[in-house]
């Protein structure tokens, strides 16, 4: 974690005070209808750092961890989110559904989730608009397990473990009944072409989240081939930039009215499946790929 007092840490406040960010959705597709099912939101920032750069997303993320912030600042990306969704809503009679994410400690703070479930309250979601990815910064505290995350599922709201299998976001969190949906880290997708291990694991993965009723979403595909092994081992969602680079919201209202399919193929020939088979030894059972949506 970054310590010293950084020249561009007052704009960061003014940044999350004022809300001065801005917002790009990336599209998560079903594989099974090949359409985008769902939008990640995530937040851009205009801050110059020392070397007179812009500033990275990660170097200001880490900036406001160190300044305190991140409640604050998950509670406007949120404000923004629920705006928007209500904007869709009352101007184009659209209920989009969109994916946020959200610091363990933020869930921990009182004030965060009072204000999140009255702003829920007031707008007045359709079940499952609202998915809150639970960021890897830090574990899950018990009181939130057994407390708020409860409180969230009675207001539909959609929880997900990001990250999967970096920090935190460890196989604990595939115990907790409320969490329905798990986002692998784009690191292990990024072995897919080049390691072995990297697709035994992902082939054991399916069905066993399958097993425990959690929807999978594998993030980072880009390019063909990961998107070809990835469906032809069952897996139902994908995200990447291969299949969608995040967009500016205003461009959103008319890719949801007209959402491009994923543009690769998907076909996973016997030739290639028997290329795997002989790399890395006979297949185990195939999984069935579910109808149920990553939305709902």
């Amino acid at each position: 974690m970054i310590a010293a007092i950084q020249p561009w840490d007052d704009e960061i406040r003014r940044c999350v005070q004022k809300q001065d960010f801005t917002t790009v959705f990336q599209p998560v597709f079903s594989l099974d209808t090949r359409q985008p099912v769902r939008y990640e939101m995530l937040a851009r920032f205009d801050v110059i750092s020392a070397s007179g750069q812009p500033a990275s997303t990660q170097l200001i993320v880490d900036r406001i961890t160190c300044l305190n912030l991140t409640c604050a600042f998950d509670m406007a990306v949120l404000d923004k989110a629920l705006q928007l969704l209500a904007l869709m809503r009352e101007s184009y009679g659209h209920h989009l559904y969109l994916a946020v994410n959200v610091c363990p400690t933020s869930l921990a703070s009182e004030c965060f989730v009072n204000a999140l479930l009255g702003w829920l309250a007031a707008h007045r979601l359709a079940p499952g608009q609202l998915m809150l990815e639970i960021t890897e910064g830090t574990a899950l505290d018990p009181t939130v397990q057994a407390q708020v995350l409860p409180r969230l599922i009675a207001h539909s709201v959609v929880l997900a473990v990001d990250d999967f299998m970096t920090g935190h976001a460890n196989f604990n969190a595939l115990l907790l009944s409320e969490v329905s949906v798990v986002k692998v880290d784009r690191s292990v997708t990024a072995e897919l072409n080049i390691s072995a291990m990297a697709r035994r694991f992902i082939r054991g993965l399916v069905p066993f989240m399958e097993s425990l009723s959690k929807r999978l979403v594998v993030e980072g595909v880009e390019n063909a081939s990961q998107l070809r092994f990835l469906e032809a081992m069952g897996c139902e969602y994908v995200q990447g930039f291969f299949l969608g680079r995040p967009m500016a919201q205003e461009h959103l209202a008319d890719y949801c009215r007209q959402p491009p399919a994923i543009r690769e193929p998907g076909i996973f020939s016997e030739r290639d499946l028997l290329a795997f088979q002989t790399h890395e030894g006979p297949e185990s059972n195939q999984t069935q790929r579910s109808h149920d949506r990553i939305r709902h």
